[in-house]
Parts: structure tokens; sequence; C-alpha cells
């Protein structure tokens, strides 16, 4: 055993001698590593990227030069910030907004709009700057808005909203500023989302948020109205007809407000009672596209709203009682059927997981079970016992593709399951049924790192390392790879195995390089269970470890041989990150030794 461990550390350092003689002539132009020459270090990035890189990675590019430059030189960091915005506003121009596909030409995700993300960048450092480049985005907006596809409408008032939530700790001032300028336009989804989150965070505004979005849009639409339902009750989803399709977490901080919910219902009450008093009024003759009537969303909003009222606020029951009569005489037949039907179809499919394997029991005794009754259950599974008593049925899944593609998924859920609840014998047997080495590497490793909290001896970690590290170099080269590789760099280097370290570093950046334009930094793998007309979308979470993190720690050690690693990085925008990592350790360096010297 320790002759091994003796070759294998004789090996090592054989590789990485060899591999700094083939960088030798590179390595002698690296730059000392100091605060002074760290800045020079991104001056080179960026003028390197300047002069042949695509433009979102020149914007990514810019945008991170942005931040690692402010606190050690104002003025640049503002010209990179800058020239990153001109260079956003250039690309929306040229391209509007942009999407691609996750898998096949089914499913897409939108892709970041730069200019917010230039303007959210932004925010962190100079509020002030934030809102005039808001201000000026929203004139575009405007100018744009009437050729927009409906999808698009509303994109930059939410991009907007998650700002205006992330500074609400920190910067309340342009919080509440970025809230102001939103209140402007009509009331949206966007608030339920926004409200909630706020209340996790400063609870006290989030209520003074609601009341003045109550003052702002207390003449909108009945159907509009119910965005704000859900907050004043500590609810989930909001009321009405539509409750199903809008939902968020509600924070554990907020409580049901009684105040707030009686500001709410005489606000609704008060809105049906001018509508049902000018009945030709053009609300109720023309409904939203794709929504029912107004008078359909009164109703069903009263509906779910009475039970509050009798229990919390009887004394408004006359109002509620006047405002519900007034609703169901605007509420003709054909509309209520519908109202009913779409009523009926959530209750119909919010089913236990009890009741849908009873549905599944009953098929199959029928003769009528399908593969996508069976695909269907595994998306619905939550609790560990949930696994064991549908397990049987993925031997009843007919077409071999689909059956396959099950597999992969339901264990790798179980496994998963198994973990959160630190059953690492109940995850470790899961994963090893997952058939995808790829999935299955990722298994290993979510395991090791969270197992390895509660080892001591350094001999098992290594070993339970050694095992994901073998796995991982047997699988396909992918984005999870590459991650479940930088994540081996960081464990390693944490428990002072460097030569190990070094080894991934040198793996992980080989992967990627012969990846083809990677997203390295995705949370998720998106793959599709597709049967005779079915499709599913299954979503693998991955090992989340970045590159930037990877570099930064073992740059702590090693700053050549890891700043020789970071320029060997094909890609530009991958380079730099790498860089600045490893620029952050000389700023910190520099620091800590200026800080010694005036101690002495």
């Amino acid at each position: 055993m320790c002759l091994n461990k003796v070759c294998r550390c004789f090996f090592l350092l054989l590789i990485l001698t060899s591999f700094v003689i083939a960088q030798k002539s590179k390595d002698e132009n690296i730059i000392p590593c100091n605060m002074e020459n760290a800045l020079q270090l991104v001056e080179n990035q960026v003028v390197e990227a300047k002069k042949n890189t695509e433009s979102v990675k020149l914007i990514k590019i810019l945008i991170r030069a942005g931040e690692f430059t402010w606190d050690l030189n104002e003025v640049t960091s503002r010209g990179y910030y800058q020239n990153a915005f001109n260079s956003a506003k250039k690309h929306f121009a040229e391209k509007g907004f942009e999407r691609t596909n996750v898998v096949e030409k089914s499913i897409f995700i939108e892709l970041p709009d730069y200019r917010m993300e230039v303007i959210r960048s932004i925010a962190k450092k100079d509020g002030k700057w934030a809102r005039k480049l808001t201000e000026e985005l929203l004139k575009d907006y405007e100018k744009d808005l009437e050729k927009r596809d409906e999808n698009d409408k509303q994109k930059e008032i939410q991009a907007i909203v998650r700002i205006a939530t992330e500074n609400v700790e920190n910067n309340l001032d342009l919080s509440k500023y970025l809230f102001q300028q939103v209140m402007k336009y009509p009331l949206d989804s966007h608030w339920i989302y926004a409200l909630l989150s706020v209340s996790g965070i400063n609870p006290a505004y989030a209520d003074e948020l609601y009341s003045q979005l109550l003052i702002k849009y207390r003449y909108e639409t009945p159907r509009r109205l119910l965005f704000l339902s859900s907050y004043p009750f500590a609810n989930e989803r909001m009321m009405g007809v539509d409750k199903f399709q809008y939902g968020g977490s509600v924070p554990a901080t907020l409580t049901p407000n009684i105040q707030l919910q009686i500001d709410f219902a005489n606000v609704f009450f008060a809105r049906i009672n001018q509508l049902a008093a000018n009945p030709n009024d053009p609300i109720l003759l023309t409904p939203e596209k794709y929504r029912l009537t107004e008078a359909a969303y009164m109703v069903s909003g009263l509906n779910d709203l009475e039970p509050y009222v009798r229990e919390n606020s009887p004394q408004l029951l006359q109002n509620f009682n006047l405002a519900k009569s007034k609703a169901e005489a605007m509420l003709n037949a054909e509309e209520r059927k519908k109202m009913d039907e779409r009523g009926s179809y959530y209750k119909k499919n919010v089913s236990t997981f009890e009741e849908k394997l009873q549905k599944l029991e009953d098929l199959d005794s029928e003769g009528k079970l399908t593969d996508q009754a069976i695909v269907d259950m595994v998306f619905w599974l939550a609790e560990e016992e949930h696994f064991t008593k549908l397990e049987k049925w993925l031997d009843k899944i007919v077409d071999k593709k689909v059956k396959e593609d099950t597999v992969n998924f339901f264990y790798h859920r179980w496994s998963t399951a198994a973990l959160k609840n630190d059953n690492y014998d109940i995850a470790k047997k899961y994963a090893d049924k997952v058939p995808e080495l790829e999935f299955r590497a990722m298994l290993y490793f979510d395991i090791v790192r969270k197992q390895n909290k509660n080892y001591n001896e350094s001999a098992a970690v290594r070993d339970n390392l050694n095992d994901v590290s073998k796995l991982a170099r047997k699988t396909s080269n992918s984005v999870s790879k590459a991650q479940v590789l930088l994540g081996l760099v960081y464990m390693y280097e944490d428990i002072g195995l460097h030569y190990d370290a070094l080894n991934e570093l040198s793996e992980a950046v080989g992967v990627i390089n012969k990846l083809e334009n990677p997203d390295i930094f995705s949370s998720y793998i998106g793959r599709q269970i597709v049967g005779k007309g079915f499709a599913y979308y299954a979503s693998y979470s991955t090992p989340g470890y970045n590159l930037e993190t990877a570099f930064q720690t073992i740059s702590k050690t090693d700053y050549d041989l890891t700043m020789a690693h970071a320029e060997s990085l094909n890609d530009r925008y991958f380079e730099t990150l790498a860089v600045l990592a490893i620029a952050n350790n000389c700023i910190e360096n520099s620091k800590k030794l200026k800080s010694e010297k005036v101690k002495n």
C-alpha cells in the first residue's frame, strides 16, 4: 500500500515536472503576484478580449473586470462598466431577446438580457448610477413596447423587480426607487414573488410596499388585483380561478396580517361595485386574451376570500355579500361553466400520491395502463417511501427507451432524496442503479462531499475522492464532468492534497477545452423522456462547483502552475475568470503584507 502511494506521488511529480518544462517559455512571462500587477493582469485580459471575442463574452469579461477593479481603481472600473453597458445595448439592438434549446427543439431557456446584467452589477457598487441607467433603459423600453411580442412585454420590468429585491438589504433607497419605477406599469404577477421575497428580508418594508401597491393599483382589473391577494394571507398562491398558475415560497417570517387583509378586501369590493355600476365598461366587455371574463375573476376571488372574511373579519360580511351579489349577476352561464371546468381540472390534477397510485392500480386492473401514466407518477415523487411503492411499476413500462430514461431519472431522484436525509448507504445503493455514468458520477460526488464532513481521517477522505475521480474519468466529456473535476480540485486542496488537486485541474481544463461553447456555470442538465403522444422534461442538478472557486483555492498554494493552467483555457471568458480568481489572491496577499509591515 505504501509502495503504491510512493509510486503515485512520484508519477504525479513526473507529470507536473514535464508540464512545467513544457510551459517554461510561457511561465517566464507570468506577471508576479502582487496588488499592482493584479490590475495589470485584468487590463491584459480586457485588451486581449477586445481584439477578437464575441460580444456576449466580451460583455461578461467587462462586467467581471468592473467588479474586480472597483475598490482598487474606481475610474478604471467605471470605464469597464460603461463599455459593458454600451456593448450590451448594441447587442440587444441586434439580437433582441434570445433563447436557446435545452432539449431538442421543444424546450427553451431564456438567455440573459445583458443590459440588465450590467445594471445588476453596478447596483451593488453605485445606486445612483444604477438609477440613471435604469431610466435610460426604460425610455428605450417604452419606445419599443408596441412592436413587442406579448411574451416579451414584461421582461425588463421583471428584471428591474429582481434587482430591486436583491438590494433591499444593502441599499433600500435604491430598491424603493426601482419599485416605484415598476409601479408606473400595469399590475402583474411579478408582484406576487417580489412581496414574498422582500418579506423574507425586510418584513416591515414589505408591508409598506404592499400598502403602496393597493393604493396605486386600486383601479386595476379584478383579475390583476388578485395578484395582490396572497401576501396579506401569507398564502403561497393567489386567490381566484387562476391560482394554480401562480405561486411562490412563503418565507417563515411572513404571517397573516388582518389589517392588510381588510385593506385588500375593501379595495376588491370597491372595484367590483364600480364595474357593476358601469356595465358598458370595456373591461367587462373585452376580456384579456386567453383569459376568462372579469366577472369570473370577481366570483372566484370572492369564493376564496369568503372563509377569511367569515372567520377573521365578520364586520366585512355586509359589504362582502353586496359585492358577491353584484359579481354573480354579471357572470353569465357560459362563463360560469368555463370557470367551474377550470377549477375542476386543477382539483383533479392536484391529488395526493396515494390517490394517484390507486388510479394507476385501477388502470392496470382494467387493462388500460400506459407508459405515460407510470412516467407521470415518477414526476410526483417526493418522499422516500414513495419510491419503494413505485419501484415495481418501472418494469411495466413497455417502450424500451422510455424505460431506460425513466429508470435513470427515478433512481437519480431516489438517491438524491436519501442523501437529503443523510442516508448515505441508501444514496450510494441507488446511485449505483443509475445507468448513465454521467449522472452516477454527479451523485457519487454529492454523496462524498456531504459524507466527508463527518470524516476526520484524511485517508478515508482521499479514498472517497479517488473513487469519484475514477468514475468521472470514465464518463464522456460534458459540463457535469467538468464541474465534478473542479469540485475535486477544491476538495483535494482543502485536505492538503495539492498534487492531486493539480492533476484534477489539468483534467478539468482539458475537458472544458474539448466542449463547444459550454455553459460551465449551469446548475442543472435537462433531458426529455419521450414516448408515444407524450414528453416529459427531466432536470438533473449538477455539482455546482465553478471554475473561479477552483482556481482561487489552488492558486493560494501554487501561483505559477495555476496561472499556466488558466492561460491554457481556450475560451477567453473562462481564461479571464480564472485569471481574476488568481489575481484576487494577489490582492489579498498584498493586503496581508501591508498589514504586517504596519504592525512591525
